[in-house]
């Protein structure tokens, strides 16, 4: 019997630091959504699109990433929406895993736990700047899946693959044919440090070759296949240069080498990769090489239906999109070059790191593509709010947002508000911009025929379910109708906006002395038994006041310019 035919989405998540508490809540949102438009299509109610999506591929980096194994993991389980109905029971939102994953995490104000210096007693250096031995706890609590306990979800694929980026350190050795005069340099040796974790779920251990075959991951959270791989790159693809914990992993070697996407011209003759097994790497942060993995999404999902490039991107033809979840979008470019400071050591430093960020996540045509409004392979919901009729995009929408992302740390409001605003935002995107296109309306006469796509034009072609879900402007109909949604009442059961949080000025003076601990602590950490007597003197004469007070007022300022401070 032939499958039927279904819309196949890549759901790809941006890094976001602390700010992947809006992804959790766009998750959140869009698992409830396809939740109830499955239990609505067994009540025969002819206004109820016909037409099936499946979610294919989950990618991410940095914590997009973990958002996106958290949400394997809690797939085959029970997820009960934290809607506004539920907004104040806290034993209610426990049983969320998204939830309480990003918004609880390990207590209600961070920044005491990632100032600890429990992580550097008897006498270990310091693998960070913060402790970040919190996220050991939250990775261990968010893989486990107790059983199936009867949840089928057939909106995600049952062959799901899941990827998630690294930064690898260690480096993928390729060694590169050339003609030479000389001998030993007949070869030329490299490394590639952009990797990923790429998992393909599945419940039966037969399975497993066939897997490896292709170079993924086999993966059951249920039958504890692997969990243990997938535990290690969740803590890798967030572990933040520097401010957090560098991660190992440990991988059959096979993961690597039969991986088309980690090793393209493997079998070429002028290409040749050696690596150990297991193979075994040292990763940082994800998003520092790939923090939007979404070329490789397509390239995958592309894969997987046969569309064309040029198919893939006309909403007559097309069969599958991507589709990203990006808290930090895009942010506005600093309107004056400060030319005077640019060569002093610190700040040059600072803009070197900053340069190669950019240009490691600058890729010209996918922004080019990205410009053209008739592309229909992409989309993307991003933060979005508006207070006192002012409207706030990218960071600006978010409360974690500040300090780089790491705001979110500070206080358990900052990562509530920005949970229920991806909800809000993902309803938005999924009734008003999640769409397909009418074409050749005349009047106010709409139907079926008004629909080039054969797939969509087949699950609207009940009137009933064109005249419940037609978008506002009259133009479009939802990919992914939202049970909650009527046209003749489009404000019904809207999400609502947290009141914007706020901290108390006094809080960044109470961390103050914290902050003058972790730092003399992990310069002590550092030094050579012999200097430590000088280098603690110095640190409590003048280093660790100099740098805490340096950090106290980017933090003031940063706060500040968010409005989250009084």
């Amino acid at each position: 019997m032939k499958e039927e035919p279904f819309f196949e989405i890549g759901l790809c998540m941006a890094g976001a630091v602390s700010a992947g508490a809006y992804t959790a809540g766009v998750m959140d949102y869009l698992i409830e959504t396809l939740d109830k438009w499955e239990q609505a299509r067994t009540n025969n109610d002819a206004s109820v699109p016909t037409h099936k999506v499946r979610i294919s591929i989950l990618s991410g980096a940095s914590a997009g990433g973990m958002t996106a194994i958290i949400t394997a993991a809690a797939l085959q389980n029970k997820l009960p929406a934290v809607n506004t109905a539920y907004r104040n029971d806290e034993a209610y939102k426990q049983q969320n895993k998204l939830y309480n994953t990003w918004v609880n995490l390990v207590a209600d104000d961070m920044i005491p736990e990632m100032l600890s210096h429990a992580d550097l007693k008897n006498g270990k250096k310091a693998r960070s700047f913060l402790n970040s031995d919190f996220i050991d706890r939250l990775a261990d609590e968010a893989i486990q899946c107790c059983h199936n306990d009867g949840t089928n979800r057939n909106y995600f694929a049952s062959d799901l693959e899941l990827l998630v980026s690294l930064s690898n350190i260690v480096g993928i050795p390729y060694e590169l044919g050339f003609i030479s005069n000389a001998r030993v340099s007949s070869r030329y040796k490299t490394k590639a440090h952009g990797d990923y974790g790429h998992f393909i779920l599945t419940n039966s251990a037969a399975e497993a070759d066939a897997i490896i075959e292709k170079g993924r991951i086999p993966l059951s959270f249920i039958h504890n296949i692997n969990i243990d791989i997938a535990r290690d790159c969740a803590k890798a693809t967030g572990a933040f240069p520097v401010g957090l914990a560098a991660r190992q992993v440990s991988r059959n070697k096979l993961f690597v080498e039969n991986n088309s996407i980690l090793n393209k011209h493997y079998h070429s003759p002028n290409r040749k990769m050696s690596i150990p097994d297991p193979y075994i790497t040292v990763n940082v942060d994800g998003g520092m090489i790939d923090n939007e993995p979404f070329s490789v999404t397509r390239s995958l999902l592309l894969n997987r239906t046969g569309e064309t490039d040029k198919e893939n991107k006309d909403y007559k033809f097309f069969r599958s999109c991507v589709l990203m979840v990006d808290p930090f979008p895009s942010e506005e470019a600093e309107k004056v070059f400060n030319f005077d400071t640019a060569f002093d050591l610190d700040t040059s430093i600072a803009n070197i790191i900053k340069t190669m960020r950019s240009q490691l996540m600058f890729r010209p045509d996918d922004i080019e593509e990205a410009m053209d409004p008739n592309n229909a392979s992409r989309f993307m919901i991003a933060p979005k709010r508006t207070t006192n009729g002012t409207a706030y995009h990218g960071s600006r929408a978010i409360a974690c947002g500040c300090l780089g992302g790491f705001g979110g740390f500070l206080n358990k409001s900052f990562r509530m508000h920005d949970y229920f605003l991806g909800r809000r935002n993902c309803q938005h995107f999924l009734r008003q911009r999640f769409t397909i296109p009418l074409e050749n309306v005349t009047g106010n006469t709409i139907t079926a025929d008004n629909i080039s796509n054969p797939l969509f034009k087949a699950g609207y072609s009940n009137p009933k379910s064109i005249e419940r879900f037609i978008t506002k402007d009259g133009k479009a109909l939802p990919i992914i109708p939202d049970m909650e949604y009527y046209t003749s009442q489009p404000h019904n059961k809207e999400e609502q906006y947290l009141p914007w949080p706020t901290i108390n000025h006094n809080y960044l003076q109470n961390i103050n002395p914290l902050l003058k601990q972790r730092i003399e602590k992990v310069m002590l950490s550092m030094a050579p038994k012999k200097d430590r007597f000088l280098l603690w003197l110095g640190s409590r004469v003048l280093l660790r006041k100099k740098i805490a007070s340096a950090i106290i007022k980017w933090m003031h300022r940063d706060l500040n310019g968010h409005e989250l401070i009084k």
